[in-house]
């Protein structure tokens, strides 16, 4: 999360939820706090920009699912 934390327009990354489907290829699926001053088409560019960063440090994701949600933990215990 340290990876999506980092930019700009992330007030917060509240979680990752990770499936493993083979030894080498994973789904993750990230809990994210976007700013509010964002519009539409800034979260799409800032989504494919993460979705880039991560996939390039950890090339086993092959597929990165973003859920907007203000700052709250992905699942309550």
């Amino acid at each position: 999360m340290q990876i999506v934390a980092s930019f700009e327009g992330v007030e917060h990354a509240n979680g990752v939820l990770t499936t493993q489907l083979a030894p080498d290829q994973v789904i993750a699926i990230a809990s994210i706090a976007f700013a509010d001053s964002l519009r539409t088409p800034q979260i799409r560019k800032l989504v494919e920009d993460i979705e880039t960063a991560v996939v390039a440090r950890r090339p086993e994701i092959g597929r990165l699912f973003v859920k907007h949600r203000r700052h709250r933990p992905l699942m309550r215990h």
